[in-house]
């Protein structure tokens, strides 16, 4: 059985002709909204954010794009490299509203830069829409060539994906996580953890913590909303398992940042502070129990912090009682 699982796994994540996962890069352009307004467009972390307060109810949206340097030599053969049997599409996904579609870019032959004009409607949208590119073949060959993708519709090359933000949910204060669902062995920078349930993402104004969705079964556990019953209580256990790491992750982040610049560099370390330094030191106010952080900081160094931060995280995360839960669950209920 782990045999087969394993195998399984591998055919997975390997395919058996060349495939290139960053042969491709998608940019959008311009992304306007009945348009008069103008959405917001991050390139720098692959974001189109939709201002919350303006109606539309059609976006347009520009992508463009190209083909890097080497990829149609990695995946199709050297007599078909002049005039490759290519197609360029996109594929939209939301999971908040099941939209699954794709768009022909074009067929772009020799070039290398192709760029598309699409409309969405606003009320097929909610939530994170992503957007990501990739390369098929548009003919089957004729004779099949070991080693490269010989199928019509086959993709041969892909590129890291965009975010189109509608309606994104505002966290209470001082919950402030951007959740992504992401498939990591599909990922670039991510498929080396594709084994893990989660990656953290800190080193920006805003965290995203990235939710592996080639574990479905996990996903779909987290995302449960049920309050009784086994289903609840395995959720809650692994809900408190993810966030004790995030909150880990996010905490150090931010201590490390004080004790380097004697400040914080990011919004959001505050309000990590704000969170759990209540639960690590007893102070009258904020400004004392950061100075206690200092003191441990100074004196104890990071094993003493972690030793303070997991005391503290057990209990804000009732940790502890959720166990039980899940115990009583099993061993008393059958």
């Amino acid at each position: 059985m782990a045999q087969h699982a394993k195998e399984s796994k591998t055919r997975k994540r390997f395919l058996p002709f060349a495939y290139d996962r960053t042969g491709l890069r998608l940019s959008i352009e311009r992304c306007t909204l009945d348009d008069t307004g103008e959405a917001a467009i991050d390139p720098n972390r692959n974001i189109v954010d939709i201002d919350h307060a303006l109606p539309w109810t059609q976006a347009r949206v520009t992508v463009s794009c190209s083909l890097g340097d080497g990829v149609l030599a990695r995946v199709f053969t050297e007599d078909e490299r002049a005039a490759p049997p290519m197609e360029a599409w996109l594929t939209l996904c939301s999971r908040e509203t099941n939209l699954r579609r794709g768009i022909r870019l074009a067929h772009p032959r020799n070039a290398t830069t192709v760029t598309e004009t699409f409309s969405l409607l606003r009320d097929e949208l909610f939530g994170t829409v992503e957007l990501t590119p990739f390369l098929v073949r548009a003919s089957a060959r004729r004779v099949a060539s070991p080693g490269y993708a010989n199928e019509e519709g086959a993709r041969v090359a892909s590129g890291s994906p965009w975010h189109l933000r509608v309606d994104r949910k505002r966290p209470p204060p001082g919950k402030f996580l951007d959740v992504r669902y992401r498939n990591f062995s599909e990922d670039a920078v991510l498929e080396s953890r594709s084994d893990c349930l989660y990656a953290l993402e800190h080193e920006c104004p805003e965290p995203i913590l990235w939710l592996n969705s080639d574990h479905p079964k996990l996903a779909a556990t987290l995302n449960d909303r049920g309050t009784r019953g086994r289903k609840a209580r395995i959720r809650d256990v692994l809900f408190d398992a993810v966030s004790h790491g995030v909150w880990t992750q996010l905490f150090m982040k931010a201590a490390t940042d004080f004790a380097d610049h004697d400040e914080l560099v990011y919004a959001w370390e505050d309000s990590v502070f704000r969170e759990l330094l209540p639960a690590m030191y007893l102070a009258r106010t904020h400004t004392m129990r950061l100075e206690k952080l200092r003191e441990r900081l100074e004196y104890g160094g990071l094993a003493t912090i972690l030793s303070d931060l997991d005391a503290a995280l057990q209990s804000h995360l009732k940790t502890t009682s959720h166990m039980t839960a899940l115990v009583e669950e099993i061993l008393e209920r059958g």
